[in-house]
């Protein structure tokens, strides 16, 4: 993929992060997060390409078992957290399914349900 198509596709993710995150659609934080995977709230899960090993371990394992899509998203902690008005941050929910599906299909991937 070429530089300005990455780009491109970068800023349509993080763009449907910030209008999910003004509906007060979007949960961050690895403890909200995994909370929502629990309660079954997330419709999909994301993960910043930089989160550590053992969160995104842990966030794989939770959305496994729970059956909640993860995509790994080419875009850094600071990039996600920049998204949502906050600071780094390695891991989201995003409540509303149309929203999540999108942006997994603008990420190019289906992610990992079980």
């Amino acid at each position: 993929m070429n530089n300005d198509r990455k780009n491109d596709t970068t800023e349509k993710i993080l763009g449907l992060i910030g209008i999910a995150r003004r509906a007060g659609k979007v949960t961050f934080g690895f403890d909200a997060v995994m909370q929502d995977v629990f309660k079954g709230r997330a419709k999909g899960v994301f993960l910043s390409d930089d989160a550590s090993e053992r969160t995104s371990k842990k966030i794989h394992d939770a959305c496994d078992e729970y059956k909640t899509r993860i995509t790994e998203l080419m875009v850094s902690k600071s990039k996600l957290g920049a998204a949502i008005g906050r600071s780094d941050t390695a891991v989201i929910a995003v409540l509303d399914k149309s929203i999540a599906d999108r942006i997994a299909e603008i990420a190019g991937q289906n992610g990992n349900t079980a």
